[in-house]
């Protein structure tokens, strides 16, 4: 199934209902380039099939590092300048033993 490594999932919000289209694009872009990005295992992006505003998002990282090298990338704080969704909830990170 999956490898020992460090693992999160991430409960977000669109921010603005009239750029749902506009954020999963973006969320949709960060994605493909960070699943290219080395230590990256996981990035998967997931919406609510009634409440369109509401995300989910899974991550896998090799570890620690590699999420802060991931945290700190210009791709990703292009993304997080647009300032389109909040995190409700992260339910941590945890590494699988």
């Amino acid at each position: 199934m999956f490898a020992s490594g460090y693992y999160m999932t991430a409960e977000l919000r669109i921010k603005d209902e009239t750029r749902v289209d506009e954020t999963l694009a973006a969320l949709l872009k960060l994605a493909s380039i960070t699943r290219t990005e080395p230590g990256c295992r996981l990035f998967m992006l997931h919406q609510d099939v009634i409440d369109k505003q509401h995300l989910f998002l899974w991550e896998g990282w090799d570890n620690e590092s590699a999420l802060a090298t991931h945290l700190a990338a210009p791709h990703t704080q292009t993304y997080f300048a647009l300032d389109l969704t909040e995190v409700l909830l992260n339910v941590g990170t945890a590494a699988l033993l």
